[in-house]
């Protein structure tokens, strides 16, 4: 028979194969979803979710959320929390708070010599995109991934396709070149270009000017710049 905890995260994995691959949301039923160890990524269902702290042990909780969109410390009581306000909107600087911050805290949180303490939670709304980046950029850092293993391995373990925004994705690709001390210039191991393809191609811009905007002129790390690109471009 199924434990308590196996049985939630079970349950979060169906509900996340169910939902439509174009669909940006969370269902109520995807709760908390095991990354690693005591690491979970989490949707604002699971961040409300009394049942899965009690099951999983959750001890540290990092909130990325913000706005009209910011879920509550349900939990403040019982866990220590970390709030990074993060708009999920391209252009929003994730790398200083939410990667370079946020994984230094986990590492410190879920290093081998502190075994004995309950699990992390890192959640934003929908756990595909601000979490999701976050807990991608630990996996680098801590576990020596790449990016490529990184996202393999969450998207594995989300049940669904990652729908991280365009400037995460280029702080990931920085994240990866500063990790493995690549030069300027270097193709992160996990090409977006079709994620953002998607995301601008929804917006209008053509395939061609999104491309040449990210490779040629933001050099797959540098967004304002890439940005401007599109913008330029498509007023020329």
């Amino acid at each position: 028979m199924e434990d308590e905890a196996t049985a939630l995260l079970r349950s979060s994995l169906r509900a996340a194969d169910h939902a439509p691959d174009s669909q940006s949301h969370a269902s109520a039923e995807e709760l908390v979803f095991h990354v690693d160890d005591r690491l979970y990524l989490g949707t604002e269902h699971g961040a409300a979710s009394q049942a899965a702290f009690d099951v999983l042990r959750v001890g540290l909780v990092i909130n990325l959320t913000s706005g009209g969109g910011k879920v509550a410390n349900h939990f403040a009581a019982e866990a220590k929390y970390i709030n990074y306000e993060l708009a999920d909107h391209p252009g929003e600087n994730i790398l200083t708070r939410g990667i370079r911050e946020g994984t230094q805290e986990l590492r410190e949180w879920l290093a081998d010599g502190t075994r004995t303490r309950p699990a992390a939670l890192v959640h934003c709304v929908a756990g595909l995109s601000r979490s999701a980046t976050v807990v991608v950029a630990w996996m680098m850092s801590s576990r020596e991934m790449s990016l490529l293993e990184a996202v393999t391995h969450v998207t594995e373990r989300r049940g669904r396709r990652l729908r991280i925004n365009p400037s995460f994705w280029m702080a990931l690709a920085l994240w990866e070149r500063e990790l493995r001390s690549l030069p300027t210039g270097t193709p992160p191991s996990f090409d977006f270009t079709p994620c953002w393809v998607e995301h601008f191609g929804e917006l209008g811009f053509p395939r061609e000017l999104i491309e040449h905007a990210l490779v040629k002129v933001g050099d797959w790390v540098d967004f304002e710049s890439a940005f401007e690109a599109l913008l330029m471009g498509e007023n020329a």
